[in-house]
């Protein structure tokens, strides 16, 4: 089709051509070509216009799908990634709440007691950060959203964690309560997203469900509801409804 409109294309300007000269040619005999050549030439050159304009749209219709195309491939390409990097940023958190579990299991009277050993919390593990974040530039919006409010609660957490290694203000039961919830929404919305990057589903996932998040504190602390401040939590939340997504807490308004 786009061959035939450019054969058709090449040749508007040589019919023109031809009609004008063989109008010069003839006149000022009338005829129908001298009458007309105006008109003739008129409707010859919006042909070409008209054709020409349909060739652009084809040549860029095309160029649109070849960069469709290749930004497609640039984001399977960075999804091949995704499993092995979600499985550490998992490990991170499992292995964060394990340590804040711990540090819980310590506490008396609502509180580390004085001379505690604060364990030597993981740091972020940035590598797998920046091969997820990698993916999220070939994301949809809502995709990238949604890495978006993961990397702030690895964030959270991390500042949350290293403040007991700084200060005993923060070596309070509700505290430390607080910071394993995050570890543990840290670690459900991670694993929501690893169907997707295992390719088990190609639908990429709407959020983390409470669910989720009490299936994470099992992993983190071998029961689902560790205290009761967190067991009241999540009922609380969810408002019983375990299917739920979590919210974002990071949304003002």
């Amino acid at each position: 089709m786009v061959r035939k409109l450019l054969l058709i294309w090449l040749a508007l300007p040589s019919i023109c051509i031809a009609f004008l000269a063989t109008a010069l040619v003839l006149g000022p005999i009338p005829n129908i070509i001298y009458e007309y050549q105006t008109l003739v030439a008129g409707i010859l050159a919006l042909a070409s216009a008209i054709v020409a304009a349909i060739l652009l749209h084809q040549q860029t219709r095309q160029a649109r799908h070849i960069e469709l195309d290749r930004k497609e491939g640039q984001r399977e390409a960075a999804r091949t990634w995704l499993s092995l990097h979600l499985s550490i940023i998992l490990r991170y958190a499992e292995t964060t709440g394990q340590d804040l579990w711990t540090l819980i299991g310590a506490s008396k009277s609502g509180k580390i007691p004085s001379g505690t050993t604060i364990p030597d919390f993981l740091p972020i593990p940035m590598d797998s950060a920046r091969a997820v974040r990698e993916f999220a530039q070939f994301a949809t919006k809502d995709e990238a959203r949604y890495i978006a409010l993961l990397f702030a609660s690895i964030q959270v957490l991390d500042a949350n964690v290293r403040s007991l290694k700084t200060s005993t203000a923060s070596h309070y039961l509700d505290n430390l309560e607080s910071h394993l919830i995050y570890a543990g929404e840290v670690y459900a919305r991670a694993e929501a997203l690893l169907d997707y990057a295992r390719i088990t589903t190609d639908e990429f996932p709407e959020g983390a469900t409470w669910g989720r998040l009490r299936g994470a504190m099992l992993f983190m602390t071998l029961t689902h509801e560790p205290t009761e401040g967190i067991a009241a939590y999540i009922k609380e939340r969810s408002g019983g409804d375990l299917n739920s997504y979590l919210p974002n807490r990071f949304e003002t308004g």
